[in-house]
């Protein structure tokens, strides 16, 4: 004690100095040369959860509802923002119906323009036997332009009952019974 009734100590030693226990001679060590940031426990406790999240969807089959409710939700959100899908322009179909091309291209009912892939509508409209070559943009904020390019029919060809039409190329365009 001083002369004031005070005492120069604190009451209780720290752990390390307590008799009969040590600490790690790294322990202090460590927390000096690399000092955790602040949140990086939570940070850590939500990638755990996250990474559990993800591998139990995987595991479980889930993904692709999982993946079409995100997209559901992401569409959602843009149509409510104006990037909703509100005309379709389509030119050069004779051959083909508004609907095949449509479903070709996979236009939904609330499909938003922002996050359409052009070069994936555009393959699957030409796999279309019809289609010879199409072109798909984005007119931003609201509409979608498609044209469309149709093979010409060159001959007519019948075999075992069932007649087909030949493009000049050589490809069947369609197989009638």
């Amino acid at each position: 004690m001083d002369d004031r009734g005070r005492l120069a100590q604190p009451l209780k030693r720290p752990a390390s100095a307590r008799p009969g226990r040590r600490a790690h001679p790294r322990a202090r060590a460590f927390g000096a040369r690399w000092p955790l940031p602040r949140g990086a426990g939570l940070a850590a406790v939500a990638a755990l959860f996250l990474s559990s999240a993800v591998y139990g969807i995987h595991q479980g089959g889930h993904a692709a509802a999982v993946t079409s409710t995100l997209r559901e939700a992401r569409d959602a959100i843009l149509n409510a923002a104006g990037f909703r899908l509100a005309a379709v322009s389509l030119s050069g179909v004779k051959q083909v119906t508004r609907e095949e091309v449509f479903a070709a291209a996979g236009i939904a009912e609330n499909a938003s323009v922002l996050f359409f892939d052009v070069d994936a509508a555009r393959r699957r409209i030409k796999a279309i036997p019809w289609v010879a070559e199409a072109t798909v943009r984005k007119l931003l904020p609201d509409r979608l332009d498609i044209a469309v390019t149709e093979r010409n029919a060159f001959a007519l060809w019948q075999r075992d009952g069932k007649v087909s039409v030949i493009a000049a190329g050589g490809s069947v365009v369609s197989e009638q019974p």
